[in-house]
């Protein structure tokens, strides 16, 4: 299992530079994903709704 600090140590960086690459990287995904089913419902209070059901879909 790939811990941060192996990671960190394969591509030269501290552990906390790639804690924070991950965080980064998490909090763009979440906008993209929200960007992307806001694209797709009818309202746009429907976005977290959706989110919901896609989350609880690949958690199944």
């Amino acid at each position: 299992e790939a811990t941060y600090a192996l990671v960190g140590k394969d591509l030269g960086k501290t552990e906390s530079a790639i804690r924070a690459d991950a965080f980064r990287l998490r909090k763009r995904f979440r906008a993209l994903i929200y960007e992307e089913i806001a694209r797709t419902v009818a309202d746009p209070s429907q976005v977290d709704e959706e989110i919901n059901a896609l989350f609880l879909t690949l958690s199944s």
